[in-house]
């Protein structure tokens, strides 16, 4: 049955939107075979030198699993000659686009396709009643929502920051990579981004009519998908994967959570544009952490 013709049109163009593009996030949520059974790999931040003290964080924090595998102090001999290649702007393009394109194809995987239809439902169903779910958020906390989602954006790209230089300033290789691999993630999530913007052109709940038309303008900073949820669980997935303790986990889930509920009270995004974007940043992340991490740190690595 259909609604009033001045929603189906763009309901119809929305779900045709939802089948082309979105639905290759979930399909990485498919690939967790097991990995082969391979000697533990030299990786380029690991160091044989490593401290097992930290300067900006709690232990807990910078360690994250036992003393033993938190450091790269067992890297083998070859660690040390792979560690010393330069990273030229060719080998970095190189990756980015090895990782790019292992993204979109992702989708077109056969054990994939079951991933592909729940994102697709969920979507459309989320975009359906995307105009009756905007209109009960009251207008009256924008400013203190969207001031939420800001410190959560913010302030966890801050903490995988001085996870980072707390890794450069004691020698932590496991730090360095965890902030390394959150920041290639974030760089592999923002051509996603761009380029969902630029098709879908969604307005924001604020523009026109409010009821979220698509391909009305044609550029970033648009509706669909939310920016600062996609970025958001991007970073929280790599930290969360690359400290698997429990308060970890919450911490960093919990912080990417309220930034998508708070992009949504703050009347920037329609519901489906927070949920795809978590669920886009949640996989992409998980996905540039499992092909770039050192089995050295986690056993949740996967090793082309």
């Amino acid at each position: 049955m259909c609604w009033p013709s001045r929603v189906c049109g763009p309901t119809l163009r929305a779900m045709f939107l939802v089948l082309l593009l979105p639905c290759f996030a979930a399909s990485l949520a498919a690939q967790v075979s097991a990995p082969p059974a391979l000697p533990q790999p030299a990786h380029f931040l690991a160091s044989s030198h490593a401290a097992d003290h930290c300067v900006l964080l709690p232990v807990e924090l910078c360690e994250g699993l036992p003393q033993s595998q938190s450091n790269g102090s067992f890297a083998t001999s070859g660690s040390t000659s792979w560690s010393r290649e330069p990273w030229t702007v060719r080998r970095i393009l190189k990756r980015l686009a090895g990782d790019q394109g292992s993204i979109y194809a992702s989708p077109l995987r056969r054990e994939n396709l079951k991933w592909d239809a729940a994102v697709v439902l969920g979507t459309t169903a989320l975009l359906v009643t995307d105009r009756h779910t905007i209109g009960i958020v009251s207008r009256d906390n924008e400013n203190i929502s969207r001031a939420i989602s800001n410190v959560g954006l913010y302030g966890t790209e801050a903490a995988a920051g001085a996870i980072f230089f707390t890794g450069l300033l004691t020698d932590n290789a496991h730090a360095r990579e965890t902030g390394f691999i959150t920041g290639e993630a974030l760089l592999n999530a923002y051509p996603v981004y761009v380029l969902m913007q630029l098709i879908a052109g969604r307005e924001r709940p604020d523009q026109g009519a409010g009821h979220g038309r698509f391909f009305q303008d044609h550029a970033t900073n648009t509706s669909f998908p939310s920016g600062h949820s996609m970025f958001t669980w991007t970073m929280a997935a790599v930290i969360a994967h690359e400290y698997p303790r429990t308060w970890v986990k919450v911490l960093a889930y919990t912080t990417a959570a309220a930034v998508s509920v708070a992009r949504y009270t703050g009347r920037e995004h329609f519901v489906s544009d927070t949920v795809l974007g978590g669920f886009i940043g949640y996989f992409i992340g998980r996905h540039i952490f499992k092909m770039h991490c050192s089995m050295e740190f986690g056993e949740g690595c996967m090793r082309p």
